[in-house]
């Protein structure tokens, strides 16, 4: 398994600025990815990249880099399978924004693009459709609870900051 280097970039998500930089730096690596993580962004690369450094420190985006080990342990287990997986995900949300497609078109081929892959990952791990829907709705509603979850935390989080300062 190749080992990979992330940058964890402290900016914003946006997927502009991915593919901004995957033009520019890394459009050629074999493993490339990313994730977008809200205020920040993380992209894995097959080796250090000088000059995307060179333009983070431009953009006055701290970041840092290490070697990339997933911490999720089903991922970790499949890790260089994963790797492959991953790069695919992103090279082809790159080639869709690449389009130049109207807000709604480019949500469209997101769309259509994410039931594909969830198909196919349903059809190959053997489920049928009443199985994959049966997993779909246990999948959904447990994000949801995590969600509702995260929120209640960072409310509570937050009220009890703003009882600090007063």
């Amino acid at each position: 398994m190749k080992k990979l280097i992330e940058y964890r970039i402290e900016t914003p998500s946006n997927l502009r600025k991915i593919y901004e930089m995957w033009k520019r730096f890394f459009r050629h690596d074999p493993l490339w990815h990313f994730t977008l993580e809200g205020s920040y962004v993380e992209i894995r690369l097959s080796k250090k990249n000088k000059n995307l450094e060179g333009y983070l420190h431009v953009k006055k985006w701290p970041y840092t880099s290490f070697s990339y080990i997933d911490n999720i342990p089903s991922t970790r287990k499949y890790q260089e399978f994963f790797q492959i997986i991953f790069h695919g995900y992103s090279e082809l949300i790159m080639k869709i924004i690449h389009k130049h497609l109207t807000k709604k078109e480019e949500n469209k081929e997101r769309h259509n693009s994410v039931e594909r892959i969830v198909h196919l990952g349903f059809n190959i791990l053997g489920f049928n459709n009443k199985q994959e829907t049966e997993e779909l709705s246990q999948y959904v509603l447990g994000r949801a609870w995590y969600d509702g979850y995260y929120q209640r935390v960072t409310e509570e989080q937050q009220k009890n900051k703003e009882s600090e300062k007063k």
